[in-house]
């Protein structure tokens, strides 16, 4: 459980292995043996410069690094990520002034002669948050509090700058993380009315003119699979932390994904529809004793076909990752690791590579586990991706289960 992160050895338990380890050292040093006289004498200062020029530089650790999307100066604070993979929106703030850009997700295109530079498409509509990109990129529904403070879901043609947002929510309710079906017709999302506890889900269809939004089911942070016919969403009804749950659009079923103490927020799906990613909070890395959305927060994700549904961390909890958005090669999402928040991408399986058999995956861990400096986050990560790949072969997947529980130990 990665709960246990937390734990670590009492002042007793670690005086105790410090004498063990004088013990040793004293018991392997031998006698002390004075070093024979010596006669002064010059030494080359050549020999230290070809023993320096010689000198390895230290190998770089086995893993895949995050690599910086974005790098904005203004911290970004929600981003979204098209369906074909090609168009990024995001939402910047600057001395208490929130602004949306749009920009195509690679920087760089074959054409040089496309613009590739973020552009700013909207301000002045109060506070914007939580934007979401059409299938295509061509429309971008957001939340912002220009007419109400609480929050109102708004449209905009993303193409068309001289055209102003259409407002589809009004003041009754607060209104927040809007998202579109695969064909952009409809944006489903979650509202909470005057004297509601829990926020519900809701959608409302683009083409039925000025009709009311229709009510769903309790639930937040929705997000539609990419066949149209399921929403994964999170739920505070029996966890106030929240977990993770699919709802079947067509027969109302719903399915709980997540369980237990952690906090699981923004849920998505990857490309395929095989997998939910999904930030979890779950480790006080603040030190304030509470989990909160303050602490750093892992990717992790579950595969839905998997009976037992086991959640897989993908990053190490060193660093904050959150709102994470899946393309069919890459993770993209937010963290603030080089100070001001910006977006991040990493692989499909995270920061530990795949290897093609259990015995490698079990190498790979045991090399970070025996890194100096220590990598302990790092080897857990990699010990949870040898369950993740290879959990079938007991052998190995008894292993890793034992040495993840040494390292939490001793974290």
């Amino acid at each position: 459980d990665d709960s246990t992160l937390g734990l670590g050895m009492d002042r007793g338990q670690r005086t105790a292995s410090l004498f063990l380890v004088i013990a040793v050292l004293f018991s392997c040093a031998g006698p002390t043996v004075p070093p024979p006289e010596r006669a002064s004498e010059v030494v080359d200062s050549g020999i230290f410069a070809e023993k320096e020029k010689d000198r390895k530089p230290p190998q770089s650790l086995p893993v895949n690094p995050p690599v910086q999307v974005s790098f904005e100066a203004d911290p970004v604070l929600y981003a979204a990520l098209s369906g074909d993979g090609n168009t990024l929106a995001y939402v910047l703030e600057k001395q208490g002034r929130s602004s949306l850009w749009l920009r195509p997700r690679d920087p760089a295109p074959r054409d040089p002669e496309i613009a590739a530079l973020p552009q700013k498409r909207l301000e002045g509509v109060g506070r914007i948050t939580a934007p979401a990109l059409s299938r295509e990129g061509g429309k971008v529904t957001f939340v912002a509090t220009d007419y109400d403070a609480k929050g109102d879901i708004y449209v905009l043609p993303a193409d068309m700058a001289e055209l102003s947002p259409q407002r589809l929510t009004g003041r009754d309710t607060a209104d927040g993380a809007p998202t579109f079906s695969p064909d952009g017709n409809r944006i489903y999302f979650h509202r909470l009315s005057r004297g509601e506890v829990l926020p519900r889900l809701a959608h409302i269809d683009l083409n039925a003119g000025a009709k009311e939004p229709e009510t769903l089911r309790e639930g937040a942070f929705p997000s539609v699979s990419p066949d149209g016919e399921s929403l994964a969403f999170v739920s505070f009804e029996k966890d106030s932390g929240g977990d993770i749950y699919v709802l079947n659009l067509k027969t109302g079923k719903t399915t709980p994904i997540t369980t237990g103490s952690a906090q699981d927020l923004y849920p998505t799906w990857s490309a395929n529809g095989k997998w939910i990613y999904f930030s979890r909070f779950n480790v006080d890395t603040n030190g304030d004793g509470v989990i909160t959305p303050g602490d750093n927060a892992v990717i992790s994700r579950v595969a839905l076909e998997d009976a037992d549904l086991w959640v897989h961390p993908l990053t190490s909890g060193t660093f904050s990752a959150y709102q994470p958005m899946a393309t069919s090669s890459e993770v993209l999402f937010l963290s603030n690791r080089n100070g001001a928040g910006n977006l991040w991408a990493l692989p499909l399986g995270g920061q530990i590579p795949a290897k093609e058999d259990a015995q490698a995956q079990m190498e790979l861990a045991r090399i970070l586990a025996s890194r100096l400096p220590q990598q302990d986050a790092l080897a857990v990560l990699a010990y949870h991706k040898v369950l993740e790949n290879f959990r079938q072969d007991t052998i190995y997947g008894g292993k890793a289960a034992y040495e993840m529980g040494t390292l939490y130990q001793r974290m």
